[in-house]
């Protein structure tokens, strides 16, 4: 197995409104995107993910299928993430740090995941 890859992602409280999230989340006319935005993953708890992060993790779930390298998630929008991202060094979100070389931005962070070498297994988890 391969060394691990962090991703740096930003998630947002659910609106107030639990109301008009709801009816937003169930209606995708009302608002496109926005049931795509919220993931399932331990580390975002239903929260809504920032649409730069959305478009890393879309592509974070194909590199999840083609590598055997460990993968951490880090959402920002959280302390314990934000403290993380910290002492890392990473100051914009999004960001990949592929061993150990940081990837900033979402074409760069894009990019990192997308040219990093294939395997067989599944290792993704949230943190």
């Amino acid at each position: 197995m391969g060394q691990s890859v962090e991703v740096y992602i930003r998630s947002v409280t659910i609106p107030p409104d639990i109301e008009s999230y709801r009816h937003h989340r169930m209606h995708s006319h009302c608002a496109p995107g926005l049931a795509q935005t919220t993931l399932d993953l331990a580390v975002l708890a239903g929260r809504l993910l920032e649409p730069d992060s959305a478009a890393v993790m879309s592509v974070l779930g194909r590199f999840c299928q083609e590598t055997e390298r460990e993968v951490e998630v880090h959402d920002v929008g959280r302390f314990r993430g934000r403290l993380r991202a910290l002492t890392a060094g990473v100051w914009r979100i999004p960001t990949v740090v592929v061993d150990g070389e940081k990837h900033v931005g979402l074409s760069a962070a894009k990019q990192a995941l997308r040219t990093v070498g294939t395997g067989s297994g599944l290792e993704c988890s949230g943190v």
